[in-house]
């Protein structure tokens, strides 16, 4: 499952991957930033109200403080959860490569090194790292429609069992998920 910080960025990935042959991911959930720790509960959810058994929460975010420290929290709070947490390092490494929109304003000498080493504690790719050294900002947004239709920024170990055949369908929750009947 791929959890995304952001509501454009949520609208445009599950459309490119409703649209994949191989979609590699069961389901994109809109997270919300530094509100995603709030959906666990939702996630724990899952396979009762859809049948689908999560086998990780794949995280991605902006490339900016914020979203360094949201998705910690959510890392931190799912594993706390029993949850499986990872980052989507496909996602982050080609959002970090996009242009940035300018300074990360909230970029403090103490915020910017915490987020840098927060962001090597994730395992985020250097890319990641060398745009929060730089104190820019990268949002998702940046990432747009047409970009993500490249599903190549999905990561070869989150290929959904291998299979060509992914069925998707909507499904009317507070978390904005769409599923396949399998993960």
């Amino acid at each position: 499952m791929l959890v995304v910080e952001n509501k454009s960025t949520f609208d445009s990935a599950w459309r490119a991957l409703r649209a994949a042959s191989n979609p590699g991911y069961a389901a994109v959930i809109f997270g919300g930033g530094d509100a995603a720790a709030a959906l666990l509960y939702d996630l724990h959810q899952l396979p009762a109200t859809l049948g689908v058994v999560p086998a990780s929460f794949d995280y991605a975010g902006d490339v900016d403080i914020a979203g360094i420290e949201a998705a910690a929290a959510f890392a931190d709070a799912a594993t706390s959860a029993g949850l499986t947490a990872a980052m989507a390092d496909c996602l982050w490494d080609a959002v970090a490569r996009a242009d940035p929109t300018g300074d990360d304003i909230t970029a403090t000498p103490g915020r910017s090194g915490q987020a840098k080493e927060t962001a090597r504690r994730l395992g985020l790719p250097s890319s990641v790292t060398a745009r929060l050294t730089e104190g820019i900002r990268v949002p998702q947004e940046r990432i747009d429609r047409v970009a993500l239709a490249d599903t190549t920024w999905v990561a070869s170990s989150r290929q959904v069992g291998g299979s060509s055949s992914v069925s998707w369908r909507s499904v009317p929750s507070r978390t904005g998920a769409l599923s396949s009947a399998r993960q």
